[in-house]
């Protein structure tokens, strides 16, 4: 299925859970942290959440989805599995 839209707008319209989603954030901390919030419940147990703009220089425009992610894994069941070259970053559920 290929639905366009924005999330969470488009959520309703999810079939059944994704086995992956790839977030192009604003760059901005609390956008950033609300959109990983609300995907949590609309991956796959398996499945996993990539993004782009990775950055922990606090200098850097890009450096709110950094903390995002750093806060979202503290406060879920996420870790980090790579992040870093090129910006790029993944997480996924932790094993149990």
């Amino acid at each position: 299925h290929i639905i366009e839209g924005s999330y969470p707008t488009c959520r309703d319209r999810l079939p059944e859970q994704l086995d992956w989603a790839y977030i192009d954030a604003s760059h901005k901390y609390e956008p950033t942290l609300n959109e990983l919030r609300s995907l949590d419940t609309s991956i796959a147990p398996d499945g996993v959440i990539m993004g782009d703009d990775w950055s922990p220089n606090p200098d850097s425009q890009h450096h709110g989805v950094f903390l995002a992610v750093q806060q979202f894994v503290r406060e879920s069941f996420w870790e980090i599995k790579a992040a870093g070259h090129g910006g790029q970053w993944v997480i996924r559920r932790r094993a149990n």
